[in-house]
Parts: structure tokens; sequence; C-alpha cells
């Protein structure tokens, strides 16, 4: 799973194989740092409803067995939501798309294995230009 938090979101980057293993009602996590005292971040599925806590350096985002089925519909791309108890900051459980170019070499990042690109139709606007 890849993280991404800016002040406004946190955006959670899962692959095919994690979305199964949460299909299959199994908590994915990814952890930054010490093995105790470090930072995570946990996604638990077949909750009663999608919401999230923080506990001890820890984001554990509980989804709810409906949007496990809106993520797990081969057309969506994810499921975005906004807890009441945070100020305008969105979350979102995205799949993870092939980038449109490489990576640069001095990122060393790894080689994951991602969903294929979905077919998006052509912008009316840039079709008529």
């Amino acid at each position: 799973m890849k993280v991404r938090w800016t002040d406004q979101s946190v955006r959670l980057r899962i692959t095919p194989a994690e979305l199964i293993a949460l299909s299959q009602n199994k908590i994915v996590k990814a952890a930054l740092g010490p093995k105790t005292g470090g930072w995570s971040a946990r996604i638990v599925p077949g909750c009663a409803r999608t919401d999230l806590k923080i506990s001890d350096g820890a984001l554990c985002i509980n989804l709810a067995l409906h949007d496990l089925e809106d993520l797990s519909s081969e057309d969506s791309e994810g499921v975005y939501f906004e807890p009441d108890d945070f100020n305008k900051v969105r979350f979102y459980i995205e799949k993870d798309f092939a980038c449109a170019h490489p990576r640069a070499s001095e990122a060393a990042e790894p080689q994951t294995e991602t969903f294929a690109a979905p077919c998006n139709p052509v912008n009316q606007s840039e079709a008529i230009s």
C-alpha cells in the first residue's frame, strides 16, 4: 500500500493483491519507522460504517462492506470520504494504476503490482479542438 499525506487529504493506494486480501476480510497495512513507535496505516474491512481513528501514531480506516463492494467493482477507481471529526480533510482508498511515464531511476522505487489503466472516454472539449 502506498500512502500520500497532504494537509487536506490522505490517500491510500492499494495493489490488486491487497484488494483481494480486503475482500477476504484481511487487514491491509503499511508502516514507516522503527518496529515500535513508528507511523502506520491500516485498512480494516467488513465494518458497519467507513470511518477512521488515529491512535499512537496509527491511522486505522474501518472500511464498510458497501464501500469495499464499490472499490471491488471493475469500473471503480476508489472510494472517497470525509469523516465528521476532521475539518475538511478527505480520505481516499484507490486502486494503484500504472504510471503514464517511467519513474526516475534516482527514486529507486521498487516495482509493484498495479491495476490495468481504466479506459477513459475522450473529453468532448478535447475532441472538438
